[in-house]
């Protein structure tokens, strides 16, 4: 025989970003995201029973290595500046031929006028 699943209640966020909550009538600590009562965790936040404030926002390792990183626009640019130093696959040379047709067409100048 399965027990209900009721959502936790009283949760907080811990400074390590684990959760402490009321699971199934038992107090529980250092509760992960993706752990084993996780789910009624989340199934808590979903319904609305934690109040946006008590949800901690954490940044993942990615999302905040994202946030540092320079404009993906010029990651580009810089390579695509050494690739015109280097001797190219003739698959690569094709896609840089395309790429300098683009800058050819559309110059810096242009965005510089309509300023």
């Amino acid at each position: 025989m399965n027990t209900p699943i009721t959502p936790a209640t009283n949760i907080s966020v811990q400074e390590n970003g684990e959760y402490s909550a009321t699971v199934n009538g038992t107090h529980h600590s250092g509760i992960c995201e993706g752990g084993s009562e996780w789910k009624n965790v989340q199934k808590a936040i979903e319904n609305g029973v934690v109040p946006e404030p008590y949800v901690k926002n954490v940044d993942t390792y990615t999302e905040s290595r994202l946030k540092e990183y320079p404009d993906i626009g010029d990651q580009l640019d810089a390579i695509w500046k050494q690739f015109k130093t280097m001797e190219l696959t003739p698959e690569t040379k094709i896609v840089a031929d395309e790429i300098q047709a683009v800058k050819d067409r559309w110059p810096k100048s242009i965005e510089l006028l309509a300023k």
